[in-house]
């Protein structure tokens, strides 16, 4: 269950628009609700010492349970993984997935895991793919053909849902609407977006390599073929959000999904989408807040409940140089630079929406019962100890959705 908070906001001042969260605010000390509600395998490999001096336990599947696909963003596993969908690899690589499927963090090196790629590469060539990253290294990638239809429908589901949020703030649909994605990825949501009638649908990513994803031909010749002409209301472009190259007042609807908790200077994001806004326009965020359950994202989730939210950075470096040593680089340059800092609260974004111009329309904290249920006093004082600005929403928020609108001149 989602408790859902879906609400007009009225000119009350900042700090009376900060909904409270209408849930039961502590629970049971954890053991004894681990066992109660079997949340995740309780087996634990170890012990960690915290700031204040007590001792918090080490779960062997916490990772999982917050962030089931974390090896999926090491791309050797996911080349892997997916190969092992329909080819049978070398034994010595099976076993390593095998172990790696019970493991909490890598149990080799990527170097290690890149021999690994290369033989399977070398057996299946002609359904491996090498692809150029943005930063201009190659990888290679396999997708079963099984799986494209799902990736496009999880697309089409996803322009479906920002649809509704939108439909339900303003009473428009995407007909007819020039719209941006700002961290487009893939740029397969701006497909899903032109699908449902937006008459020009941009997209753009720091990141954005058009070589960058090997399924994206296959995807868009599906999304095209209920529309030949889909492909040329689709742009997407390598570009900053706080620093665009568009015109004033050029889109009618702004969206992200999972982005804004990875932008540095945020407050020049909103006043760059205010800008880009005509009058009357809007905007709709989805936000994986940093303090809250799954904050850490698949690399700085820790091993214990809210690990990125009750160690400092500098110990969140620690931790992972001892725990995690095949991760440590990786995980250490996307906690300092894929993750906004300083880390935001909540408040924080709707301090600069306001600051940026915006109205703020609709606001919408989503919080699992699982999530809930894993938090107790000691976690909150530990966080607050070391970030005061820190509130239960915050901790317990597991996504926000803002709904912004710039008013009509």
């Amino acid at each position: 269950m989602i408790v859902n908070r879906f609400r007009k906001i009225m000119d009350r001042g900042l700090l009376g628009m900060m909904p409270n969260t209408y849930v039961s605010p502590f629970a049971p000390p954890l053991h004894s609700l681990y066992q109660k509600l079997a949340v995740f395998d309780q087996h634990t490999f170890g012990t960690w010492s915290l700031p204040d001096g007590t001792v918090t336990p080490l779960y062997n599947r916490y990772r999982d349970f917050v962030k089931r696909v974390w090896r999926l963003d090491f791309p050797a596993l996911n080349y892997l993984y997916n190969l092992a969908l329909d080819y049978s690899l070398p034994e010595d690589t099976q076993q390593l997935l095998a172990q790696m499927r019970q493991s909490p963090t890598l149990t080799v090196s990527e170097a290690e895991l890149n021999q690994h790629v290369e033989a399977a590469a070398s057996l299946y060539p002609e359904v491996t793919q090498t692809i150029i990253l943005a930063d201009g290294t190659t990888s290679h990638q396999y997708i079963s053909p099984d799986q494209i239809a799902p990736i496009v429908q999880s697309y089409r589901d996803a322009a479906r849902i920002l649809e509704t949020r939108l439909r339900r703030a303003s009473g428009l649909t995407l007909k007819g609407l020039r719209t941006l994605e700002i961290g487009t990825g893939t740029g397969l949501n701006c497909y899903a977006v032109a699908e449902r009638g937006a008459v020009a649908s941009t997209g753009i990513d720091i990141d954005y390599a058009e070589e960058g994803v090997v399924f994206r031909k296959d995807a868009i010749t599906s999304f095209s073929s209920k529309n030949a002409d889909l492909a040329s209301k689709v742009e997407l472009l390598q570009m900053n959000a706080n620093q665009t190259t568009f015109g004033d007042a050029a889109f009618d609807l702004i969206y992200s999904t999972s982005v804004l908790e990875h932008v540095q200077d945020l407050h020049l994001t909103f006043k760059e989408m205010y800008r880009l806004l005509r009058p009357g326009g809007w905007a709709v965020h989805s936000v994986g807040p940093y303090w809250g359950p799954a904050g850490g994202h698949a690399l700085v989730t820790l091993d214990f409940p809210w690990g990125h939210a009750r160690l400092t950075d500098t110990e969140i470096h620690t931790y992972l140089r001892q725990l995690r040593p095949h991760e440590a680089d990786k995980a250490s340059r996307f906690l300092t630079q894929g993750l906004t800092q300083p880390h935001h609260v909540l408040t924080d974004y709707a301090r600069f929406a306001l600051e940026a111009g915006f109205e703020l329309v609709c606001w919408q904290e989503n919080v699992l019962d699982n999530h809930r249920a894993l938090l107790n006093r000691d976690i909150l004082a530990q966080t607050q100890a070391l970030n005061p600005r820190v509130t239960l929403n915050d901790l317990l928020t597991n996504e926000l959705i803002l709904v912004l609108h710039k008013n009509a001149a």
